[in-house]
């Protein structure tokens, strides 16, 4: 299985050079455990850069680890860069075997540092993509393997972009991953020893699985007094594979609605409101966009 690992620590910059802090150091632990845990396993990773802040740095960190305790296993990494860029990894351990492969970059005056396209050809050559943390580019690729059906497993343990995919996708990952919930739990929780074995044990779970689309959701709005329909039909979407919102407070007729439930109802695909045990739908504002 090819296994791409993208992510940056969310508070150090892409040109910084200093010290991990305290709080970036689990990062970077995270990272190592991943690379030792995926060769460890059999599988090939996939890496396009090296800076500090990178996860890619890391990773290869805990790959060269693993095959220096191991000298008689051979692991493999993909290495996908700009045509005439810096050559890196170029000190490895003899068994781990490197694939380079070189792409025409866009200006990197324009775009940013240079890695667009060997990202998205890596996306492409890659059966599952794991994030942590991550900017732009996280949120960029994540959004792309989503639109293209690729499975995608967010930790969303270290902030940044990879919160925001975990959000999307959580309703999709209870649904596949419902054996393996203690697993699932991991990804939001302190990182552990056992916690890169639990990601990689995921993703092999969604190399295995046709990839499902991600399920439509509902926002339910009612009044106080219809809250027991709403728990009939909040029932009904959920037994059909559908994700649910509601208002758990449940706001009285002409009420303010609060900035969670405004937000719940733009992230939802479809708005239900009961009204006089009468069932009205309509396309959520998000429909429109």
């Amino acid at each position: 299985m090819k296994l791409l690992i993208m992510g940056s620590i969310p508070t150090y910059k892409f040109d910084e050079e200093r010290e991990l802090s305290e709080q970036e150091a689990p990062f970077m632990r995270a990272c190592e455990d991943l690379g030792f845990t995926a060769a460890q396993n059999g599988h090939t990773v996939l890496v396009a850069n090296d800076p500090p802040s990178s996860a890619d740095l890391y990773v290869v960190n805990g790959i060269s680890r693993f095959a220096v305790e191991n000298p008689d296993k051979s692991v493999a990494i993909e290495i996908n860069r700009p045509e005439g860029s810096a050559l890196i990894y170029s000190e490895l351990p003899s068994n781990v075997l490197v694939t380079r492969h070189y792409y025409a970059e866009l200006d990197s005056t324009v775009y940013g540092h240079g890695t667009l396209i060997p990202c998205l050809a890596a996306l492409d050559s890659s059966d599952v993509l794991i994030t942590a943390g991550g900017k732009l580019t996280v949120r960029l690729m994540g959004n792309i393997a989503a639109d293209r059906d690729k499975p995608i497993l967010a930790v969303p343990a270290f902030g940044g972009s990879s919160a925001e995919l975990y959000d999307r996708l959580k309703y999709y990952y209870k649904s596949t991953f419902r054996d393996q919930l203690d697993d699932l739990a991991a990804l939001q929780a302190v990182w552990t020893d056992d916690s890169a074995k639990r990601v990689i044990r995921l993703a092999e779970t969604l190399a295995g699985k046709e990839h499902e689309a991600i399920p439509h959701s509902y926002f339910i709005s009612y009044t106080w007094d219809e809250s027991h329909v709403a728990d009939h039909i909040e029932v009904l979407l959920q037994r059909n594979r559908h994700a649910v919102n509601r208002d758990e407070s449940i706001f009285a007729a002409g009420a303010d609605l609060s900035d969670v439930v405004k937000s719940l109802i733009q992230e939802s695909d479809t708005f239900v409101g009961l009204w006089s045990c009468l069932l009205y739908t309509s396309p959520s504002p998000r429909d429109s966009y």
